[in-house]
């Protein structure tokens, strides 16, 4: 029996420790990941705020937003989110056309999701839906 445990033991901590390193780092989370305009004036651009915290513990960094198009512009913060901290992006939508639109914003975090098949790093993207209605 004591045999035993002794060769399993380090097969458990190693799983123990993998397990643990994978819990490490950042992590974005969202109550939503929607922002809804509702209706806005025609002609103008109008601005909302996307809330997100980082549930990790290791900072949180936005490598890289990108709106579906032209008219939707997000405005991120450039530095790192402390764990536990709250950050905010500012979203622009320039209402040049009437009737519903639904876009998106799509960010790329410091968040590791794993390799590709060339062993280089993969970053979590995560999409927030952007919709509403322009109305005269």
């Amino acid at each position: 029996m004591k045999t035993l445990l002794t060769l399993l033991f380090p097969a458990l901590l190693s799983v123990s420790t993998a397990v643990a390193q994978m819990e490490l780092g950042p992590k974005f989370d969202a109550k939503e990941m929607e922002v809804d305009f509702n209706s806005v004036k025609t002609g103008g651009k109008h601005d909302a705020v996307f809330v997100y915290k980082n549930a990790g513990n290791q900072p949180l960094l936005i490598t890289q937003a990108e709106g579906s198009c032209g008219c939707t512009v997000p405005d991120y913060p450039k530095g790192p989110l402390k764990p536990g901290g709250t950050g905010q992006i500012k979203i622009t939508y320039d209402a040049k056309a009437k009737g519903p639109f639904n876009k998106t914003v799509t960010l790329t975090t410091n968040e590791v999701e794993g390799k590709n098949s060339d062993g280089q790093t993969i970053y979590k993207k995560h999409v927030i839906q952007v919709s509403g209605n322009v109305v005269d």
